[in-house]
Protein backbone atom coordinates (compact mmCIF):
# COMPACT_ATOMS: atom_id res chain seq x y z
CA UNK A 1 0.00 0.00 0.00
CA UNK A 2 2.70 2.71 1.08
CA UNK A 3 4.96 2.03 -2.44
CA UNK A 4 1.41 2.53 -4.23
CA UNK A 5 0.75 5.56 -2.57
CA UNK A 6 4.57 6.87 -3.46
CA UNK A 7 4.20 5.83 -6.81
CA UNK A 8 0.47 8.24 -7.18
CA UNK A 9 2.29 10.49 -5.50
CA UNK A 10 5.66 10.78 -7.78
CA UNK A 11 3.15 10.66 -10.96
CA UNK A 12 1.24 13.08 -9.69
CA UNK A 13 4.58 15.57 -8.85
CA UNK A 14 5.96 14.67 -12.24
CA UNK A 15 2.12 15.64 -14.02
CA UNK A 16 2.17 18.99 -11.92
CA UNK A 17 6.33 19.89 -12.68
CA UNK A 18 5.05 18.95 -16.80
CA UNK A 19 2.15 21.22 -16.49
CA UNK A 20 4.40 24.37 -14.78
CA UNK A 21 7.24 24.04 -16.85
CA UNK A 22 5.08 23.66 -19.96
CA UNK A 23 6.43 26.79 -22.29
CA UNK A 24 3.92 29.68 -23.13
CA UNK A 25 2.68 30.23 -26.23
CA UNK A 26 4.58 32.63 -28.24
CA UNK A 27 2.68 35.93 -28.94
CA UNK A 28 3.37 37.84 -31.54
CA UNK A 29 3.61 41.85 -30.78
CA UNK A 30 3.52 44.87 -32.38
CA UNK A 31 5.16 48.19 -32.05
CA UNK A 32 3.95 51.52 -33.46
CA UNK A 33 2.38 53.30 -35.65
CA UNK A 34 1.97 56.18 -33.59
CA UNK A 35 5.34 55.53 -30.90
CA UNK A 36 7.57 52.71 -32.14
CA UNK A 37 9.79 52.09 -29.19
CA UNK A 38 6.98 51.23 -26.02
CA UNK A 39 3.56 49.80 -25.36
CA UNK A 40 3.71 46.43 -27.47
CA UNK A 41 0.21 45.10 -28.50
CA UNK A 42 -1.15 42.35 -30.60
CA UNK A 43 -3.05 42.26 -33.15
CA UNK A 44 -6.51 40.60 -32.64
CA UNK A 45 -9.52 39.15 -35.12
CA UNK A 46 -10.76 40.76 -37.87
CA UNK A 47 -14.16 41.97 -36.69
CA UNK A 48 -13.19 42.37 -32.80
CA UNK A 49 -15.18 45.44 -30.93
CA UNK A 50 -13.14 48.02 -31.29
CA UNK A 51 -13.29 51.84 -31.52
CA UNK A 52 -14.96 53.57 -34.15
CA UNK A 53 -12.60 55.04 -36.37
CA UNK A 54 -14.73 58.04 -37.34
CA UNK A 55 -14.89 59.55 -34.16
CA UNK A 56 -12.82 62.13 -31.70
CA UNK A 57 -12.06 60.89 -28.42
CA UNK A 58 -10.93 62.16 -25.21
CA UNK A 59 -9.59 60.17 -22.56
CA UNK A 60 -7.19 59.99 -19.41
CA UNK A 61 -5.80 57.54 -16.86
CA UNK A 62 -5.58 57.75 -13.33
CA UNK A 63 -1.87 56.58 -12.42
CA UNK A 64 -0.84 56.36 -8.74
CA UNK A 65 1.05 52.90 -8.97
CA UNK A 66 4.64 52.18 -9.96
CA UNK A 67 6.69 49.07 -9.93
CA UNK A 68 8.79 48.46 -6.73
CA UNK A 69 11.89 47.85 -9.18
CA UNK A 70 14.00 51.08 -9.32
CA UNK A 71 14.62 49.96 -13.21
CA UNK A 72 11.03 49.68 -14.88
CA UNK A 73 8.95 51.34 -16.77
CA UNK A 74 6.01 52.76 -15.30
CA UNK A 75 3.39 50.03 -16.95
CA UNK A 76 0.53 52.75 -16.60
CA UNK A 77 2.65 54.81 -19.10
CA UNK A 78 3.04 52.03 -21.03
CA UNK A 79 -0.33 50.94 -21.21
CA UNK A 80 -0.97 54.81 -22.80
CA UNK A 81 1.15 54.10 -25.77
CA UNK A 82 -0.62 50.74 -26.40
CA UNK A 83 -3.86 52.49 -26.56
CA UNK A 84 -2.76 55.01 -28.95
CA UNK A 85 -0.77 52.45 -30.87
CA UNK A 86 -3.73 49.23 -31.05
CA UNK A 87 -6.68 51.66 -31.99
CA UNK A 88 -3.78 53.76 -34.85
CA UNK A 89 -3.34 50.31 -36.12
CA UNK A 90 -7.09 49.91 -36.15
CA UNK A 91 -8.00 52.90 -38.09
CA UNK A 92 -8.18 55.81 -35.48
CA UNK A 93 -6.21 58.31 -36.57
CA UNK A 94 -3.74 59.79 -33.78
CA UNK A 95 -5.26 63.00 -34.12
CA UNK A 96 -8.21 61.67 -33.04
CA UNK A 97 -7.28 60.42 -29.91
CA UNK A 98 -6.56 62.94 -27.21
CA UNK A 99 -5.03 61.43 -24.37
CA UNK A 100 -4.08 62.64 -20.50
CA UNK A 101 -2.37 61.37 -17.41
CA UNK A 102 -3.71 61.93 -14.16
CA UNK A 103 0.01 60.72 -12.09
CA UNK A 104 -0.38 60.73 -8.29
CA UNK A 105 0.99 58.84 -5.30
CA UNK A 106 3.57 56.51 -5.55
CA UNK A 107 4.19 56.94 -9.32
CA UNK A 108 5.20 60.23 -8.97
CA UNK A 109 8.76 59.22 -8.90
CA UNK A 110 8.40 57.95 -12.43
CA UNK A 111 7.82 61.49 -13.56
CA UNK A 112 11.86 62.56 -11.72
CA UNK A 113 13.80 64.46 -13.87
CA UNK A 114 17.31 62.07 -14.32
CA UNK A 115 19.16 64.13 -12.07
CA UNK A 116 17.00 63.81 -9.56
CA UNK A 117 16.31 59.95 -9.86
CA UNK A 118 19.60 59.79 -9.57
CA UNK A 119 20.28 61.26 -6.76
CA UNK A 120 17.62 59.01 -5.20
CA UNK A 121 17.99 55.52 -6.45
CA UNK A 122 21.70 55.68 -8.17
CA UNK A 123 20.28 55.20 -11.66
CA UNK A 124 18.51 57.43 -14.65
CA UNK A 125 14.84 57.60 -14.55
CA UNK A 126 13.95 54.89 -16.75
CA UNK A 127 11.03 56.86 -17.83
CA UNK A 128 12.82 59.42 -19.41
CA UNK A 129 12.81 58.54 -23.06
CA UNK A 130 9.04 57.05 -22.65
CA UNK A 131 8.06 60.80 -21.48
CA UNK A 132 10.08 62.30 -23.84
CA UNK A 133 7.78 59.73 -26.42
CA UNK A 134 4.16 60.23 -24.82
CA UNK A 135 4.97 64.52 -24.94
CA UNK A 136 5.64 63.96 -28.93
CA UNK A 137 2.36 62.24 -28.97
CA UNK A 138 0.44 64.78 -27.66
CA UNK A 139 -0.17 63.16 -24.45
CA UNK A 140 -0.46 65.56 -21.43
CA UNK A 141 1.28 64.53 -18.26
CA UNK A 142 -0.20 65.95 -15.34
CA UNK A 143 1.12 65.17 -11.92
CA UNK A 144 -0.95 66.03 -8.19
CA UNK A 145 0.95 69.12 -6.65
CA UNK A 146 -0.70 68.00 -3.73
CA UNK A 147 1.55 64.51 -3.80
CA UNK A 148 4.56 66.54 -4.77
CA UNK A 149 4.32 69.28 -1.79
CA UNK A 150 3.58 66.76 0.73
CA UNK A 151 6.98 64.66 -0.20
CA UNK A 152 8.61 67.79 0.09
CA UNK A 153 9.22 67.77 -3.71
CA UNK A 154 9.25 70.73 -6.48
CA UNK A 155 8.38 71.25 -10.05
CA UNK A 156 12.33 71.29 -10.42
CA UNK A 157 12.53 68.05 -9.71
CA UNK A 158 10.04 66.71 -12.29
CA UNK A 159 10.60 65.96 -16.15
CA UNK A 160 10.02 69.31 -17.71
CA UNK A 161 7.27 67.47 -19.92
CA UNK A 162 4.93 67.58 -16.80
CA UNK A 163 2.44 70.23 -15.95
CA UNK A 164 1.46 70.24 -12.00
CA UNK A 165 -2.43 70.57 -11.26
CA UNK A 166 -3.66 71.68 -7.98
CA UNK A 167 -4.79 67.95 -7.04
CA UNK A 168 -5.28 64.85 -8.76
CA UNK A 169 -8.99 64.54 -7.76
CA UNK A 170 -9.03 68.59 -9.58
CA UNK A 171 -7.27 67.26 -12.79
CA UNK A 172 -9.94 64.40 -13.13
CA UNK A 173 -13.09 66.45 -12.49
CA UNK A 174 -11.44 68.85 -14.76
CA UNK A 175 -10.60 66.41 -17.43
CA UNK A 176 -14.16 65.00 -16.92
CA UNK A 177 -15.86 68.15 -17.38
CA UNK A 178 -13.87 68.77 -20.72
CA UNK A 179 -14.88 65.89 -22.00
CA UNK A 180 -12.72 62.84 -21.35
CA UNK A 181 -13.22 59.92 -20.44
CA UNK A 182 -11.43 57.88 -17.52
CA UNK A 183 -9.96 54.71 -18.71
CA UNK A 184 -10.26 52.37 -15.88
Amino acid sequence: MFNRVLMVLAVFSWMASSVLAAEKPVVETHMGPVITDFGPYVIVPEGSYKLNKDMHYKAFMDVSDSSDADDALNENFESAVRFLNMNANSGVKAADMEIALVVHGKAVKDLFTDQTYQAQFNQPNPNTALLAALNSAGVKIYVCGQSVGFRGLSMQQMNPVVTMAISAMSASVRLQSEGFILIP
